[in-house]
Formats: structure tokens, C-alpha cells, sequence
């Protein structure tokens, strides 16, 4: 305040107020001007009020942009922040962090949740843990000043969760082995590190719960493989399963029952296949006696093996190993390919297959090779896919077409002619059916290494084709 003495000499006065942290001057028009010096007093009074209202405002200016928050790394039960903030020109840091919560727009009032991180030149990190997998969260950095608390633009963030995957069917039953698998379709968020089957005789089989199990690379996508070491004519569940740091997920379970193991009168054992419903042997058949008991005539020079045609005198023989390099033996040659028989011991009436199993007719041929996809692509599906220079059993090159995806594992045995000749193993595959066309022929398939087809024909009664026996449906 002026001396108010100056009140005598002069007819008029300044007053100064302060309201509100600012400085007002209020200027009563005095009758007369005061002197030059009172004049400078004034002026210097009123640039000194003028300089406290500025800095004051300056000091209430205290952040200058708006905080970022980025993501560097999102699990399913917690995430970890980066956050750059503005210090401004003044003013202390109280306090910084991030807040959460599954509705938007967080505040320290209105949360999931909050951290209280150390950060005090601009920057720091934040750990969030406690999330629910595969939720949707908004998440906000703040920092609290002295005078102000500031948020960024809120980030919003799915955690992840277990992977989605589901079991595929079960295909190529033997006794034995089957062929499954499964298809990773999320992720869940974070990388599939595992993904596979998992087996067993009691339902809802479980990585920690089976009795086998295997691995099958990694990621999404679908997966096939090969499942082996079952016991035959038992009933197995089976689920495909993903993990990834959220723990693992299985898919749908299915079950399957593997096929009953053939057996000859001989003690030859047999693996079987189911294909479409239909039980078939995975092998051509070796057999060297009637299911009675009764030798299979098995000698070329024998008269009666000559006239078979008028006779109709059954006769099976074996492809001579010395046509086939890499085998020494005949013994070889039956174990690998099977022997090869006439259509007369087919249609014996003592038996040519094991007790339960039976010759195929065309029909039950006809019904395989529809479910395969019909006769242009189902000899590929049936055939071996092993080929030279593999070691027997094989087919020649090029094989072609051939995947075996049935598990029918056909092989070219060959055949003999009426006239005694041998040839096409290797080359050719043939197989007898049960159906009888006329007098002379019947019915018989033919696969070869040339083509992926199956071709159905009429074979002379008297060749010598393989065999492959189909278990009665009775």
C-alpha cells in the first residue's frame, strides 16, 4: 500500500488489492498529476504485479503432452507395459504406473486394478500380472504431480488363452496301428510350442492320464500321423491336444476299436485294415492248406494241374525267387508277396480264407474301391507306397499315384498264366474275387505301377493270382 500521506499534497490515491493469487491496481483520477518520480513508482508497481501473475500461471503449467503406453508383451494371466511421459517445466512427481480395468477409460478411482511403478525422468515399465485368460482389458499410464494427475489414451488388450484344436478321424485301423491327428485353429494369443495325440483304453485320455502319446511339431494347421504298438480287438480313445504358455487344450475325443488279428490254419498271422466298415487283411495271403486240413495242390508237373480247367482243381504256387533280385528264397518271396492261387481253390467249398474270414465277392471290391473314391484315384489309396530301390516289398517305379492312405498296403505279387509263365511282379498286381463271371473266367482286379487306377476285369480260371481274404459280416 502507498503512504496515504501523500494524501495532503495531492487530491487522489492508489490503492492495491490482492484477490485470488492476482494483483489488482485500482487508479483513482487525481485533480491534479503527481510528479515525474511518483509517476516511475507507479509504473514499477504494476510490471512487478504483472511479472507474479505470469510466473504464477507458469507454475500451474505443469505437463505439456499427453503420456504414450505401448504393450511389449501380453500373456494370458499378466502383460508388461513401456510408458513415455512429458516431466514438464516445474512441479514434483508424486507417483506413476498404469490402472486396468474390462470397462473403459480407467482411473485410479474407478479400476480392476493399479501399479505403482518408480519413474521419475519420463519414462518407466510396468508389470500387470493377475489377468483372466483370453479377456479384453483397457489400460490407461498415469502420473501423478504435485498439483495434477495426467492418463494416456487408453490401450485396449486381449490376454491370451489356450489353443482351439479338434481331433480328426481315425482312419487305416489294423490290429495294431491306426492313422489320426489333429487341427490347431488359434493359438490363443501366444505360440503353440507342443501339439500331438494322446491314446488310451479308458476314456478322456490326458498327457498326465494314457497309454501313449506323441508330438507332432508345432504351431496351427492340421497334423496327421501314424499310431502304433496297439493291441489287437480293443477299444481305444483318442484326443488330439495344442499347448502353449496357457496351458494345453485338448480336442473332441473319438474312439476306435483295432482289428481282430487273422490267424491261418498254417499259424500264418495276419495284420487286418478297416476301410469304410469293411474289415480287410493288410496282407495277401500265404496259406498252404484248405481250412480242413487238406493240402492245396501245389505241384506244376502234376497232369491234373494241367487240366485244373476241366478238373477244377484248386492249386496255389509261388513266384520263383530267382525273378526277383534282392530275394534269396522262395520262403522269401511267399513271406513278402504272398503266394498265388487259381480261382478253383477260391471257390472251394473247404475253405481258402481263416475261420471268420472269407474271399471278397466283386461287390465287396466294388464297395472298397466307391469309398476310395472310385476306380481312377483308389488304386493310388491302395497301393504300397514302398518302391524301388527300397528293400521287398515294393512296387517298380514310378509307383505312381501311390500314398497307401488306406492302409490297404496292396502288392504286386504277379501272376501265373494257364500256360505255366510267370511274370509281372514287380509290375502288376492281381487279385481274385469270389464272383463267377462265366465258365471260364471270373472276376479279378488289377492294380499296376504305371497308373493309380483299379481296373476290374475277367481273369482265366486257371491263372494264378494273390489273395486277400475280408472278414465275414456274419
Amino acid at each position: 500500500m502507498l503512504n496515504p500521506a501523500i494524501n495532503d499534497e495531492y487530491k487522489g490515491y492508489i490503492r492495491q488489492e490482492n484477490i485470488i493469487n492476482k494483483t489488482y491496481f485500482q487508479i483513482i483520477k487525481m485533480e491534479t498529476d503527481p510528479p515525474l518520480n511518483y509517476r516511475l513508482l507507479f509504473f514499477l508497481v504494476l510490471s512487478t504485479a504483472i511479472l507474479i501473475i505470469s510466473c504464477e500461471k507458469e507454475e500451474t503449467t505443469l505437463y505439456s503432452s499427453t503420456p504414450s503406453i505401448e504393450a511389449t508383451d501380453i500373456r494370458s494371466g499378466d502383460a508388461e507395459f513401456s510408458v513415455l511421459y512429458d516431466t514438464g517445466v516445474s512441479g514434483e512427481i508424486v507417483s506413476c504406473g498404469v490402472v486396468w480395468s474390462k470397462k473403459e477409460n480407467p482411473t485410479l478411482e474407478n479400476n480392476d486394478g493399479y501399479t505403482v511403478d518408480r519413474g521419475r525422468t519420463g519414462s518407466f515399465k510396468s508389470i500387470v500380472t493377475d489377468l483372466d485368460p483370453g479377456a479384453t482389458y483397457f489400460v490407461r499410464a498415469y502420473v501423478i504431480f504435485t498439483s495434477d494427475t495426467i492418463y494416456s489414451d487408453q490401450l485396449m488388450i486381449i490376454t491370451s488363452k489356450q489353443p482351439s484344436v479338434n481331433t480328426l478321424e481315425v482312419s487305416g485301423i489294423t490290429s495294431t496301428s491306426a492313422i489320426s491327428g489333429g487341427n490347431v485353429t488359434s493359438d490363443g494369443g501366444t505360440q503353440v510350442t507342443g501339439r500331438g495325440l494322446v491314446w488310451g483304453t479308458s476314456a478322456m485320455p490326458s498327457l498326465e492320464r494314457n497309454e501313449g502319446m506323441m508330438f507332432k511339431g508345432k504351431g496351427t494347421g492340421r497334423f496327421e500321423a501314424a499310431i502304433k504298438g496297439l493291441t489287437a480287438s480293443k477299444k481305444y480313445y483318442l484326443r488330439a491336444f495344442a499347448t502353449n504358455e496357457a496351458g494345453t487344450a485338448y480336442g473332441n475325443q473319438v474312439s476306435f476299436l483295432t482289428n481282430v488279428t487273422a490267424v491261418d490254419i498254417d499259424g500264418n498271422v495276419y495284420r487286418s485294415i478297416n476301410i469304410g466298415g469293411q474289415v480287410w487283411m493288410a496282407q495277401n495271403l500265404r496259406v498252404t492248406r484248405y481250412s480242413n486240413g487238406d493240402m492245396i495242390s501245389a505241384d506244376p508237373a502234376d497232369p491234373e494241374w494241367q487240366k485244373s480247367g476241366e478238373s477244377d482243381l484248386g492249386s496255389y504256387t509261388v513266384y520263383p525267387h530267382t525273378e526277383l533280385d534282392g530275394l534269396g528264397s522262395d520262403a522269401e518271396v511267399v513271406e513278402e508277396y504272398g503266394a498265388l492261387y487259381n480261382w478253383h481253390a477260391v471257390d472251394d467249398d473247404r475253405g481258402l480264407c481263416p475261420t471268420g474270414w472269407r474271399v471278397p465277392d466283386a461287390a465287396d471290391w466294388q464297395e472298397l474301391i466307391d469309398h476310395l473314391g472310385g476306380p481312377e484315384i483308389a488304386g493310388g489309396r491302395l497301393k504300397s507306397a514302398e518302391t524301388a530301390p527300397a528293400y521287398h516289398p515294393r512296387w517298380d517305379n514310378p509307383n505312381t499315384g501311390a500314398t497307401n492312405e488306406s492302409g490297404f498296403s496292396a502288392l504286386p505279387g504277379g501272376s501265373r498264366t494257364s500256360d505255366g509263365n510267370y511274370g509281372l511282379a514287380g509290375y502288376h498286381g492281381y487279385w481274385w474275387s469270389a464272383t463267377e463271371i462265366n465258365v471260364f473266367g471270373a472276376g479279378d482286379i488289377m492294380m499296376g505301377c504305371r497308373h493309380n487306377d483299379v481296373i476290374s476285369s475277367i481273369g482265366n480260371k486257371e491263372n494264378n493270382y494273390s489273395v486277400r481274404c475280408i472278414m465275414d459280416a456274419d
